[in-house]
């Protein structure tokens, strides 16, 4: 078995998991991971409208922690609404794009150069997937069980639910509730980091397939003289590579949009905290878990864009001139296909990149100094 598919093979069960969650995979997945999924979802839609009626109950036009809190914790519980919709609506084409990435992890090439190129850069994706899992689930569990912590023992903050017909008075149950609060705070953050990853497996082996792309056709001259089909090959593979970025896009493109506009509500609450008191180490965390719930993505956009404009680049390094003339027809196609805009949009008109990253968290701190002045 290949280096690749063996590790692949070996991560296989933490992909589906996070693919179940993306997706609200509920009938495919193990009893586990079932139960976990319809935990999740009805714990959101219970509480969710319970975080509304206290917010609707305490809000009397001052900004506080405890408002801050209820609406953060409300979009987030929306946010997952959403974004698991979203997942199960678009499941056909996430599993799709599931499948191709199986593919490509069991393809085989005859020529050991190119079956090396293949292998190091797979192998080279999953260690960062590996990575991304293993320091994103501790950061934000770290970050989580901080800020739950806080919301515990702060008494400013208490608790941000309002439970109809219910008057809790006594100090058991009153701290039973905290605890659980803290507690769910630290699960939610779980769930939204697997989502994060979730989009980042499907994301990472397409952007190495593209590096496979750029790596076949930089020894393509050479292969041309001995293999007279490799130019036919080059251009399936070029072909597949810019079918799963468009794939990739389809499957993301509304989650991304609903994502985008949140954000810019969980920056600005994130912004407030700091704003307020930048002595608790509580606050920083909170914007690092900000930033991790949508930079992975940015980064993810801004790759892609830069390897298919380079991509473009590298086709003219072929010795177009030594096919036939039927190939050449081929390549000037090829040609024109790869001058393209491509890359991650979101909802089809905003661009997944750094620079769309950088323009939201400028608008949220920008209405983060409006209400802070406002509110002193």
């Amino acid at each position: 078995m290949a280096v690749q598919l063996e590790e692949f093979t070996k991560n296989k069960p933490n992909f589906d998991f996070q693919i179940s969650i993306l997706t609200f995979n509920i009938f495919s997945s193990s009893p586990k991971e079932c139960l976990f999924n319809y935990f999740v979802a009805i714990y959101n839609i219970i509480a969710l409208p319970l975080v509304l009626l206290h917010l609707f109950n305490t809000f009397n036009g001052e900004i506080n922690e405890n408002i801050m809190n209820s609406i953060l914790y409300a979009i987030g519980m929306f946010l997952y609404l959403i974004k698991s919709t979203f997942g199960a609506y678009q499941r056909k084409k996430i599993h799709e794009l599931r499948e191709k990435i199986d593919n490509l992890f069991n393809t085989k090439e005859a020529d050991g150069d190119l079956q090396e190129i293949l292998e190091e850069r797979l192998k080279y994706s999953v260690n960062i997937w590996k990575l991304c899992t293993r320091w994103g689930l501790r950061l934000v569990f770290l970050c989580t069980l901080i800020y739950g912590l806080k919301m515990r023992l702060n008494t400013k903050i208490g608790l941000i639910v309002d439970i109809p017909f219910t008057n809790i008075t006594s100090p058991v149950r009153k701290e039973a509730l905290l605890c659980v609060q803290a507690a769910l705070i630290v699960l939610m953050g779980y769930v939204f980091i697997t989502m994060e990853l979730a989009v980042l497996f499907l994301g990472v082996p397409i952007a190495s397939e593209m590096n496979i792309l750029e790596d076949f056709i930089r020894i393509s001259n050479e292969k041309f003289k001995l293999t007279p089909n490799f130019f036919r090959q080059l251009i399936e593979k070029h072909c597949n590579v810019f079918g799963n970025v468009n794939l990739l896009n389809e499957a993301f493109s509304e989650m991304t949009f609903i994502q985008f506009f949140s954000s810019i509500v969980v920056f600005l609450v994130a912004f407030l905290f700091l704003r307020k008191n930048t002595e608790q180490i509580e606050n920083y965390m909170l914007c690092l878990c900000a930033l991790m719930q949508l930079l992975p993505l940015c980064l993810l956009g801004q790759y892609i864009k830069v390897k298919t404009d380079k991509l473009s680049d590298t086709l003219y390094l072929i010795n177009w001139y030594e096919l036939s003339l039927k190939d050449q027809k081929t390549f000037l196609i090829i040609l024109g296909m790869a001058q393209r805009e491509y890359g991650l949009k979101a909802a089809g008109m905003y661009e997944v990149n750094l620079n769309t990253f950088i323009q939201i968290v400028k608008l949220a701190f920008s209405y983060c100094t409006i209400l802070y002045t406002f509110s002193t």
